[in-house]
């Protein structure tokens, strides 16, 4: 039997009234079917577990999969695949099995070259990963986008635009900021389209996010072509601002895109994540976004500084924050939620949504499990 509480009720009917209808998809509202929480310090096969940063579901195996961004420091890099147990209104996850993630040389990444954040299946049974790379060295470790197989071991490249990619050495005058990089990849369900942005504006575009000024990113949308993908089309997106409690009050903190989950080549959801440290609370925002006919195709556009563009059309689907009295496992409150990935069909045919959280490794964080139901 389902369980309804008043304030999802609420929820619902507000959502309904007032929510995400962008033309050709109709309204988009979630239900809460449950959370699950994994307990602090959990290890598997002596490793400790962790830092999920990226999710997806695999129908054919009826598993999850979530790559962690540990940069091979306790353990190689590596993903994770779970056994995922959904209904109506109870979610569960057990961890199933590790698989160590290889370089094209067959080896396992040395310790702190990669950083994987974004990962979802492709065709033929294999997965694009993310690694956000790192500003901090010299040289620079490049953000890049790559296929792996089931196995773990290395199948593709994908190219990433020139504007995307710092300098080598010396002076910075392009490309994603530190820890700010490509935490969102996403694939349609037939394959044929890739989507992924950067977290925060990239350098040459401008300042990031603050509580005054809502930051500007790139979507890029590639195409599948040959068992890879090519790059096709990049697109404007506004992120909000940071956050605050009164209007036009000032506050330090951060806010980003996470995640990117497309239904076509127009449609998608993103997720964005704010950090408000003087609050210590995290705010989760899920948003339905279409390209339309006006949005601005950047294509070679060097810098959008100067505000000649038009950013893809974006509609709030769900405020997090207006679930947190219904978690049930642990701490009412979310944490560092960083994944997100359709999950399978409920009985009455409706689509999941899961959203997942990253711990950092970190003892005063947890991953959190969070599902949903589309409803629309």
């Amino acid at each position: 039997m389902l369980k309804f509480y008043p304030l999802l009720l609420i929820l619902l009917l507000n959502s309904c009234a007032t929510g995400s209808n962008i033309s050709g998809l109709g309204t988009t509202t979630l239900r809460f079917i449950g959370d699950k929480a994994f307990p602090i310090e959990t290890t598997f096969n002596g490793i400790p577990f962790g830092g999920i940063s990226g999710i997806s579901y695999d129908p054919k195996t009826d598993s999850l999969l979530g790559v962690s961004d540990d940069r091979s420091s306790r353990a190689p890099a590596r993903f994770y695949e779970f056994k995922l147990i959904i209904e109506p209104s109870f979610v569960d996850l057990k961890i199933l099995k590790s698989t160590v993630l290889k370089s094209a040389n067959g080896r396992s990444f040395p310790k702190g070259e990669v950083d994987f954040e974004a990962l979802s299946f492709v065709s033929n049974n294999r997965v694009v990963i993310s690694s956000e790379g790192d500003n901090r060295p010299s040289p620079r470790i490049a953000p890049w986008l790559a296929i792996f197989n089931r196995d773990g071991s290395y199948s593709n490249w994908i190219d990433l635009p020139d504007r995307f990619l710092p300098e080598h050495k010396g002076e910075m005058t392009k490309g994603p900021r530190n820890n700010l990089s490509f935490e969102s990849v996403g694939v349609t369900r037939d394959f044929s389209y890739l989507f992924t942005a950067t977290e925060d504006t990239l350098f040459q575009d401008g300042d990031l996010a603050t509580s005054s000024n809502p930051g500007v990113i790139r979507i890029l949308r590639y195409k599948e072509k040959n068992s890879t993908y090519s790059f096709d089309a990049e697109f404007p997106y506004k992120l909000e601002a940071v956050p605050t409690k009164e209007k036009g009050q000032v506050t330090r903190g951060h806010n980003g895109l996470v995640d990117i989950l497309p239904f076509n080549k127009r449609y998608f959801l993103t997720m964005e994540r704010a950090w408000v440290p003087e609050e210590r609370k995290q705010t989760i925002k899920i948003f339905k976004v279409s390209i339309e006919k006006d949005t601005t195709r950047l294509f070679d556009v060097g810098s959008l500084k100067d505000g000649n563009y038009s950013v893809v059309k974006k509609e709030l689907v769900a405020d997090l924050d207006d679930f947190v009295p219904l978690l049930t496992d642990g701490k009412k409150k979310l944490d560092n939620m960083e994944a997100m990935t359709f999950g399978p069909k409920l009985p009455n045919g409706n689509h999941t949504l899961l959203i997942m959280s990253d711990d950092n490794f970190n003892k005063r964080q947890r991953t959190l499990l969070l599902a949903f139901e589309l409803l629309k």
